[in-house]
């Protein structure tokens, strides 16, 4: 009988590692809701739960559905809404997740052409980078750098918000909006590529994605120029 040592062992031998470490060059944003904006739904049934306590012996069901309606619309007709974003977090700190990286790495394969093949060289990589492509860590946590004994300092709060009015297309038609997003300024975090060692995709492939993921970035707002990073260090550990 094989041990999950030996399993894991097994699993090992059958990927190359590499870690890499990137620092963001400017700010990075936190793209999970922090406030959801007010849903039709949701504000109704409150609605009709203080119109029900308040007037439920003067209106019958009709109208007062109809009155859940009429105060809905007069409510939120000119109103704005107001939308936050930050970072997810737990007792150790801030972080982003595995799945964003490995994301990334895809999308700048992408653009780079390995999604198709290239006749007499090589075929497409499509298939290696969905599925013998792996981000080890679920999550990569943000850092300041190191403090005077060397040690790693974890960002455990956002650096500030920045705010911005967009558009959005509301109920009632064209509406504006208040978005409100964490950052990280100059961050670093550390994650570990695996990459199934029996397929095409290669080391070299790799590095030519991690150099055009710089410039495509990583988080939120991105097309607003943002998660822009360097990579400052690149190993391959197996």
């Amino acid at each position: 009988m094989e041990t999950q040592a030996e399993f894991a062992d097994r699993r090992e031998k059958m990927n190359t590692k590499f870690t890499v470490r990137i620092r963001f060059r400017d700010r990075l944003i936190g793209g999970i809701p922090a406030v959801e904006a007010s849903d039709e739904e949701g504000s109704k049934n409150l609605l009709r739960a203080w119109l029900s306590k308040n007037l439920a012996d003067k209106l019958s069901e009709e109208e007062l559905e109809a009155e859940v309606n009429k105060t809905f619309t007069e409510a939120y007709t000119d109103a704005e809404e107001a939308t936050t974003q930050t970072f997810k977090a737990d007792d150790t700190g801030l972080y982003i997740e595995g799945r964003q990286a490995k994301a990334m790495c895809r999308e700048a394969a992408s653009r780079l052409g390995y999604n198709k093949p290239i006749k007499g060289q090589r075929p497409s990589l499509r298939q290696d980078l969905q599925e013998a492509l792996h981000v080890d860590e679920a999550r990569i946590y943000l850092e300041r750098g190191t403090d005077e004994d060397g040690i790693v300092e974890l960002l455990r709060k956002p650096d500030g918000y920045e705010t911005r009015a967009i558009h959005v297309m509301g109920l009632q038609g064209p509406r504006s909006a208040i978005k409100r997003s964490a950052f990280a300024e100059q961050v670093e975090c550390q994650f570990t590529v695996r990459i199934l060692n029996m397929v095409k995709l290669g080391e070299e492939e790799l590095r030519n994605i991690l150099a055009f993921g710089q410039d495509l970035g990583l988080g939120a707002d991105r097309s607003q120029g943002h998660g822009k990073f360097e990579v400052i260090d690149f190993e391959r550990i197996s």
